[in-house]
């Protein structure tokens, strides 16, 4: 009866993993029942004698930790138990995959159906986005020149924010890459689905997403292909491809210059540019305010939890930023809205968790868990990624797993493998 259970647990996670890029409030559901077989189905064997993995678990739930502690000095309380309830995957994952019998074959399930909903939401944007062209009459190029046009009707059908997207599709392809490719028999169909996904990167053209892309990409040649498999030709051919790929972008492609380059420039004066409402130009003055938030004995512990949105608010308002206090928007930078809502305690735990992921992966030459923390580090730095459902959920569910990977190569035997 408790190996029916916790199948149905880990089903439950294969469908949270599909429903990720497609559907968040369906992705939540199976969460939760994935929640209630792993509850039926524990037994106190489950949670390991190892010290690693106990300390990995405490690391990790340490970021939600942080969040109920910041409920206590934060004067939105409203806002801060929202929040708490919409950062639940903080802690929900580790307890659901660090403290369970998951199996190596179980976690290369639920990165299938990552892959799979991952291709169908490409599919599903692109017919969308073809069929909006033929409607409008609107000229083909508009499918990879406009971005205001892909970044309205591109991500439209599936609901999802194109940095988003982009992340669960680099994790799919270094997921291609490191596990299905050697595995395969079929490289070619393999070498297919990975150009398209790299099509999918450059349609999308999220910044942040193709610069952690591409810098995790560089890493995992250095580390994995050239320092630990010392095939030297396969690594320069993947990054004359890509190379290959982001030069044509820039060449045949003015939009993509403009918004990859052109656009990051002047970064300081647009601060002062109370018309400037591109997104560059958010951004910056995003970061400002939270930065001028932090007064006296908020830089030890923070706002609150809850506080943070307040707090910038007012700062937006202050300097007549009407299109930001018309959005609401966080201060889409991780690290500083770690620091706006929990101090340099909130930033400490967080880097914490980074290193640490970084640490394990390095020792346990896991070019996989050290491509996706690194793609995650960049992310942080364009978007407060512990502040919406999406990428808190694809943070720990996918750092969790791959974590849980590397417990299990450690103690093949161990009574959380079994």
């Amino acid at each position: 009866m408790r190996n029916a259970l916790y199948r149905l647990h880990i089903y439950s996670l294969c469908m949270a993993a599909f429903f990720l890029p497609l559907r968040i409030h369906y992705c939540n559901i199976f969460i939760g029942v994935g929640l209630f077989f792993w509850l039926a189905s524990w037994q106190k064997e489950h949670f390991s004698n190892s010290p690693e993995v106990r300390k990995a678990f405490l690391i990790f739930i340490s970021l939600y930790l942080i969040q109920i502690v910041g409920v206590l000095y934060s004067e939105n309380l409203s806002q801060a138990f929202f929040l708490l309830e919409t950062k639940l995957s903080l802690l929900i994952f580790p307890v659901m995959i660090l403290l369970s019998p998951i199996k190596k074959e179980d976690i290369y399930l639920i990165f299938k159906f990552l892959l799979a909903s991952v291709l169908i939401a490409c599919l599903w944007c692109h017919t969308v986005v073809f069929n909006e062209i033929i409607s409008s009459d609107l000229p083909l190029s508009s499918l990879l020149t406009d971005y205001h046009f892909h970044n309205v009707f591109f991500t439209n059908p599936i609901r999802l924010h194109p940095a988003y997207l982009t992340l669960t599709i680099s994790i799919s392809i270094f997921y291609l890459i490191e596990i299905e490719f050697l595995k395969s028999k079929n490289k070619v169909l393999l070498i297919v689905w990975f150009l398209y996904y790299a099509i999918c990167l450059i349609t999308l053209m999220s910044r942040a997403g193709l610069i952690a892309f591409g810098f995790a990409l560089f890493v995992y040649i250095i580390f994995r292909i050239w320092y630990l498999e010392k095939k030297y030709k396969t690594g320069i051919v993947i990054c004359v491809v890509f190379i290959t790929m982001v030069v044509l972008s820039v060449v045949y492609i003015p939009n993509f210059k403009i918004r990859m380059i052109d656009s990051m420039q002047n970064l300081e004066s647009r601060v002062q540019d109370n018309e400037d409402e591109s997104s560059p130009g958010l951004h910056v003055k995003q970061w400002y305010c939270a930065w001028n938030s932090l007064h006296g004995m908020h830089w030890i512990w923070g706002l609150g939890t809850g506080d943070e949105e307040d707090a910038l608010m007012k700062c937006y308002s202050a300097h007549n930023w009407s299109g930001l206090v018309a959005m609401k928007l966080d201060a889409h930078n991780e690290y500083l809205s770690s620091m706006v809502r929990h101090g340099l305690i909130g930033l400490f735990l967080f880097l914490l968790n980074l290193f640490y992921a970084v640490y394990l992966s390095i020792r346990n030459r896991d070019a996989l868990y050290l491509s996706f923390i690194i793609m995650i580090a960049i992310n942080a730095l364009a978007a407060s990624i512990l502040f919406g459902q999406v990428s808190i959920v694809i943070y720990t569910l996918f750092n969790a797993l791959l974590a849980k990977r590397i417990f299990i190569k450690q103690s093949p035997k161990s009574s959380i493998n079994e």
